[in-house]
This record gives C-alpha cells, sequence and structure tokens, in this order.
C-alpha cells in the first residue's frame, strides 16, 4: 500500500472514529426518554450502519485492504472525542 494511502486512511479512521462518538451521544441525547429496547434496537442499527459504511468506505479508498492499525485509529478518535467534550465543557464553565 502507498504510504499517502494509508496516510489518508489514518486520517480517515480518526475521523470516523471521532465522528461514531459524536453520532452516538447525539443519538442516545434524542432518544432520551424512549423505552430501553428502542435505545438498544436503534443502537445496533446505528452500529450496523456506521460498520457498514467504515467498510465501503476503505474498500474505495484502498480496495478493501484493511490493517488492525485502523481500528486502534478509530479508538483513539473516540477517545479523543470524549476528552475533547470535557475540555469544552471545562472552558465555557470558566467563562461564565
Amino acid at each position: 500500500m502507498n504510504i499517502k494511502i494509508q496516510l489518508f486512511c489514518f486520517i480517515i479512521s480518526f475521523i470516523y472514529g471521532f465522528l461514531i462518538d459524536r453520532l452516538m451521544n447525539w443519538h442516545i441525547k434524542k432518544l432520551g426518554k424512549e423505552n430501553l429496547i428502542i435505545k438498544v434496537i436503534i443502537c445496533i442499527l446505528l452500529t450496523y450502519i456506521i460498520v457498514i459504511s467504515y467498510v465501503d468506505i476503505i474498500y474505495f479508498i484502498n480496495n478493501g485492504n484493511f490493517h488492525i492499525y485502523f481500528i486502534l485509529l478509530i479508538i483513539i478518535g473516540v477517545i479523543v472525542s470524549k476528552n475533547f467534550k470535557r475540555f469544552v465543557k471545562l472552558r465555557v464553565k470558566n467563562r461564565k
């Protein structure tokens, strides 16, 4: 795999992890007072759509060459997203 393609996949995986966290939090917030079964079903469907779209993106970028460190970058993207949310909340709280 070309180094440019690999770096592009790194960036896409990181951004995708960031978006996964944001989408899951948004859906959970919107489904706040719904039944637990409905929440679980919608979260499973959302996860399915996210996984299928990620596989399609990776297949489009580098013909489906999938490496384990792409998953690690998704996990790092989710962690950074959670820390970014905390950082923003602290900054907003300190300004008031």
